[in-house]
């Protein structure tokens, strides 16, 4: 642990990915811990590596969809405010590369083709924040 790595591969194996994972939930996970009280310097760096992070992937990976949908919607008690707010920025950033991925996610999740993650992504809600996100809804 703290070290630094350097890695290259070819493209279109990964790579963005495998890092990106971890990354964006251990972002998730800290912003929930410390809630609102995380300064704005944090928030706007948190937001910064994740929208780099969604923008760089080729795709967008369910895991990845189900880590930052997971924070949205508006009755969620075990999601913070600035949880919630750092999620919302991140779509409205990166909406366009969202949008594909995002709809074939909440289908498969509303068919129940992805059942692990139902009691994490409450559909509704999250369809009601990505429409409050976009002028050109999902």
């Amino acid at each position: 642990m703290g070290r630094d790595m350097i890695g290259r591969a070819r493209t279109g194996i990964g790579k963005t990915l495998t890092f990106g994972i971890p990354i964006l939930d251990r972002i998730i996970q800290l912003n929930a811990k410390h809630g609102d009280d995380n300064p704005e310097s944090v928030l706007s760096s948190m937001q910064t590596i994740m929208v780099v992070l969604l923008e760089e992937s080729e795709d967008v990976h369910p895991d990845l969809l189900s880590i930052l949908l997971s924070t949205l919607g508006r009755d969620r008690r075990d999601v913070s405010g600035a949880a919630r707010k750092l999620s919302l920025s991140i779509v409205q950033q990166c909406i366009e590369k969202l949008k594909l991925s995002t709809k074939q996610f909440l289908l498969s999740l509303i068919s129940g083709d992805i059942q692990e993650m139902n009691s994490q992504v409450q559909y509704d809600e999250v369809i009601y924040d990505l429409l409050l996100c976009s002028s050109n809804p999902i």
